[in-house]
């Protein structure tokens, strides 16, 4: 049930331009700066300008693994989650309006879990 939850969810934000998929996020250093240059890059993809205007539950970021220095980077922006896709439950997704892929292959490997 909940195998089919995810892919009902990630279906409808693909038809509804919330879904980005990113190959690697690299950040030189552990700063909020850093992230937020991310963050506005991406927003200057169709569909994606609110990415960087909007303030409440903006976007969640799901990565593979655990990366210490994206989640310290992004965890100071307002309205931005980070998670390990092991983690993810089908309610968070629906709580944030852009969902972003880091690595898809892999992340989705783990949600098809």
């Amino acid at each position: 049930m909940m195998k089919k939850a995810f892919y009902t969810i990630l279906s409808q934000k693909y038809r509804d331009d919330e879904l980005l998929f990113v190959d690697k996020i690299a950040l030189k250093e552990r700063k909020t700066r850093e992230a937020g240059k991310i963050l506005k890059n991406l927003s200057r993809i169709e569909d994606f300008e609110k990415l960087s205007t909007k303030v409440k539950n903006k976007a969640i970021l799901v990565l593979p693994k655990k990366e210490e220095k994206v989640e310290r980077s992004f965890r100071n922006i307002e309205g931005m989650r980070v998670l390990e896709a092991r983690n993810l439950n089908p309610l968070e997704i629906l709580t944030y309006k852009y969902l972003i892929l880091g690595n898809p292959h892999e992340t989705l490997k783990i949600l098809e879990k």
